[in-house]
């Protein structure tokens, strides 16, 4: 294991651990006690004695070991060596700290507004006050890439649909639907997320929209409204 001499450097190994498990879409905020033991000639064995989540109702709670096949490991340590390459500055950003918060919450809602606000920051620039659906789905859509626009914009308007209900409170039933979507919307943000990481910054908006026109074509991309 990587970790320092002081407890200020094993606290940015632990949140470097667990942003790089979020991201890979493993369960989160595991203090482990070894890296990875192998198991068997295919699989691997990430040993933890405890689950840290220091903002939950019960912070310490004891669970097994978590088994990783090697293409899952070798995603976790490529996902690792990104988050440990990146400058601090950006692994303490409000996007990454949300995100984080967002894959220990057990709420439908809060984890919700978690992952919008989340998006927001990395999606939105301070003085923008409309149309911000439009922009972050474009944006978004340019990092990710989706095979399909129109059906990436429409999930990702309906999910913001959702924060909208639940920042407002407006009385709802949460349905399979909502909950399907968060997934997906969760999984937006960890790709979002992780291409920032990559490139050691958040998202240069300007740049994306001034690639973004340099392409646009009325057949892919509608106008504005």
């Amino acid at each position: 294991m990587p970790f320092g001499h002081t407890g200020r450097e094993n606290s940015e190994v632990l949140h470097q651990l667990v942003l790089a498990f979020v991201l890979s879409g493993l369960p989160s905020l595991a203090l482990l006690t070894s890296w990875a033991e192998s198991k068997e000639p295919s699989t691997f064995e990430l040993g933890h004695a405890s689950w840290f989540a220091p903002w939950s109702a019960s912070p310490l709670a004891f669970l097994r070991a978590l088994t990783l096949n090697a293409d899952r490991m070798k995603v976790l340590k490529n996902v690792y060596r990104a988050v440990n390459s990146c400058p601090a500055e950006i692994l303490n950003l409000l996007p990454v700290r949300r995100t984080i918060s967002a894959a220990a919450r057990e709420s439908y809602e809060d984890q919700l507004i978690d992952l919008w606000i989340a998006l927001e920051a990395l999606l939105l620039r301070n003085d923008e006050t409309t149309e911000l659906q439009y922009r972050m789905a474009f944006r978004a859509a340019w990092i990710v890439k989706p095979p399909v626009f129109r059906d990436f914009e429409r999930d990702f308007k309906k999910s913001y649909q959702d924060r909208s209900k639940v920042v407002h409170g407006s009385r709802h039933v949460v349905k399979e639907e909502n909950t399907q979507r968060a997934k997906w919307v969760f999984l937006v943000l960890r790709q979002i997320l992780l291409h920032s990481i990559r490139e050691k910054r958040l998202p240069d908006l300007l740049r994306i929209e001034e690639k973004m026109l340099s392409k646009r074509t009325p057949s892919r991309i509608p106008k504005e409204r």
